[in-house]
């Protein structure tokens, strides 16, 4: 094997395993639960999050961009993302599936009122530990500044907040995420055994197949008065990247024919860095949830633009499916 032959197969080994460890690092969404039965290996879990000692910009004091949490099950190489909005104490609860395993929370991103984005970094805990078919309580997350751009967490156990809404229920009960401590009994072993009743069923879908789905979002940004800005507004878009791409994935679960694009004009205002005076310009996507989910969640933004800015925005979504035999 002559000297060049060597170094063409070394450099794509390289580029193999430079490959493996970029997808081994990749983060897959978490999804909401809405009531239905988990899968045979799942359990979920809520959070409650809260500010403390973030002081008021030229922007205001609220902060509206959610808040990025990274979980990592280093014994079964499982890496999940989620994007929560920060909300009262009084709002529904956020419940997230997620596989069972002991979860390390990796780390918490947010953009503060200044348009700086902060950062946290677990140094190995909490370690928290999801069941099949339970629902695990986080309890209450307090994040304050600390420093430039870094975070400071503190971890509370708090009670239990669910109650059911549903005719059925979909938990065996609730427990402590970080002491494994039972704080509430609900369907117990029957919704095992419903559960078990579900995956058998020729007639549910979910039993017969299963169901991998590439979502496609791309946006193009114009800014009218201001395109050197472009880079600064598209950096606040992949930021909150999960949130509107979740206003499409939801809604294919009613059409699956749904594709096509949504443009959108706006203004950012200097006074706070708020996106405003959003309007609906038109598009092929023919759905009026998909556009108004869009709508709200670009009303959440703030940009770190000290200038008044108006633009358009134009979405355009896809998806490819790839359907195979369930694995219960």
């Amino acid at each position: 094997m002559n000297f060049a032959v060597r170094a063409i197969l070394g450099f794509l080994l390289a580029t193999w395993a430079l490959l493996q460890a970029w997808a081994q690092n990749l983060y897959t969404p978490l999804e909401l639960w809405r009531g239905e039965y988990l899968q045979a290996n799942q359990g979920a879990f809520y959070v409650r999050l809260k500010l403390q000692d973030f002081k008021s910009s030229s922007r205001g004091q609220s902060i509206t961009t959610n808040v990025f949490i990274h979980l990592v099950d280093e014994r079964q190489n499982k890496r999940y993302v989620l994007s929560q909005a920060l909300g009262e104490e009084t709002d529904p609860l956020q419940i997230w599936k997620i596989p069972q395993g002991h979860y390390t929370m990796q780390k918490l991103t947010l953009n503060d009122n200044t348009g700086r984005t902060r950062q946290w970094l677990s140094p190995g805990k909490p370690q928290i530990t999801i069941r099949k078919f339970f629902l695990t309580n986080m309890g209450l997350v307090t994040l304050s500044p600390f420093e430039k751009t870094g975070l400071k967490l503190r971890f509370q156990s708090q009670p239990n907040l669910y109650q059911n809404s549903y005719a059925h229920e979909s938990f065996i009960g609730v427990v402590d995420g970080y002491t494994n401590k039972a704080q509430a009994k609900l369907g117990g072993k029957e919704v095992m055994i419903n559960a078990q009743k579900e995956y058998s069923s020729a007639n549910e879908a979910r039993a017969v197949f299963s169901h991998k789905r590439d979502i496609q979002m791309i946006y193009r940004i114009n800014l009218v008065n201001a395109p050197q800005l472009n880079a600064r507004v598209a950096q606040t878009f992949a930021n909150q990247d999960l949130d509107l791409r979740r206003c499409y994935m939801e809604e294919l679960d009613r059409n699956e024919a749904l594709r096509g694009n949504a443009s959108f004009r706006f203004q950012i205002a200097r006074s706070d860095g708020t996106m405003q005076k959003i309007a609906y310009r038109g598009g092929s996507l023919k759905s009026n949830r998909v556009v108004q989910c869009l709508y709200f969640n670009m009303g959440k933004m703030q940009f770190p633009i000290a200038t008044d800015v108006a633009g358009d925005i134009n979405f355009f979504f896809n998806y490819q499916d790839e359907l195979g035999r369930a694995k219960p």
